[in-house]
Parts: structure tokens; sequence; C-alpha cells
């Protein structure tokens, strides 16, 4: 069986989690923190791995987008996943894949094209913060295998883009 290690910035308890894996380590540690990379439970754990899956960011749904919101949407993702490839690195770990979240925002938005991978990216918010996200992925170490993961709109039940709209169309204004 596998073993899976999950690493976030909130206590278990706030996380939806299906406890289907055999064994799972879980630590909370913010790291996009410079500071919590000197843990010795991390190290192992990233030690140990064969793979590393990157979903960190704060929500982009969750608050309105003050600066100081903007500035916390672009560090929990960008300072997180470039102390991920900088702590790989200097610890020479090489994991064999590391799947790195971005999303679909990379590309802009348009009400006429259509994107596919080779498009180019945007010049908003959101494009200019994925392309610094996929940047700071593409540092990772020389040997490992990296895959760029253009998230689109997150739908469920308790959460993602669903939540926030399933009101407004239980009330009839979401459409016909």
């Amino acid at each position: 069986g596998h073993e899976l290690c999950l690493i976030s910035r909130k206590n278990i308890n706030q996380l939806n989690i299906n406890y289907s894996f055999e064994k799972i380590a879980f630590l909370k540690l913010n790291l996009a923190q410079e500071k919590n990379w000197d843990d010795a439970s991390l190290l192992y754990q990233l030690k140990s791995c064969d793979g590393i899956i990157n979903l960190s960011g704060e929500p982009i749904t969750d608050k309105r987008w003050s600066e100081e919101q903007k500035l916390e949407i672009e560090n929990s993702r960008i300072n997180t996943t470039s102390n991920l490839m900088k702590n790989l690195r200097k610890n020479k770990i090489n994991p064999k894949v590391i799947i790195n979240a971005s999303a679909i925002g990379f590309y802009g938005t348009s009400l006429d094209k259509t994107f596919d991978e080779t498009s180019t990216g945007g010049n908003d918010f959101l494009a200019n913060l994925c392309k610094k996200w996929e940047e700071a992925a593409y540092q990772k170490p020389f040997f490992t295998r990296l895959v760029i993961l253009r998230i689109g709109i997150v739908l469920g039940v308790n959460g993602g883009a669903l939540g926030k709209m399933l009101p407004i169309f239980k009330v009839g204004l979401g459409g016909p």
C-alpha cells in the first residue's frame, strides 16, 4: 500500500480528507515561511517520498481581493513553491515526480478565443500569478519530472465555486 504525508497550514480537523490510505502522516506547517523548512519531520518525509503533489495556495474565492489578500494569494503559492524547490535542491532530494498546481487563469480571459496548453499567458492578476507560480516550479531538482496541472473551476458541494454559486441558483438568479 501507499503512504501519504499531508502538509497543510490548517489543522487536520479543518480539512475534508478521505482516509482511504493505509497510513497518513500529517504536518501542520506554513511552508511559505522559510523558518518552517528546518522541521526534521518535514525533511524526513521529503527524503522518503517518491512524488510530491503541490496544491498550495490561499483560496481565491474566499475573500475580496484587497491588496493584502492578493499578496496572501500570491505568497501562499509562489513562496511555498519556491521554498519547496530550493530545499529539495539544497538537501539533494530528487523525487521521481512533482505535480504542481497552477490554474486556467494562466491564459487570462477572452470572449472569443479558445485556449490550449500552447497558448500564451494573459496579463491580468491571475495570469501573472500563474506564470510566477509555474516559474517557481520549474526550479525543481534536475532529475525530477515536473507536471504542471492547470486546474479549472473547482466544483464541490461543500466548497469551491459550486458552493458559492448554489445560493444564487436556489433563489432563481443563476440562469434559466
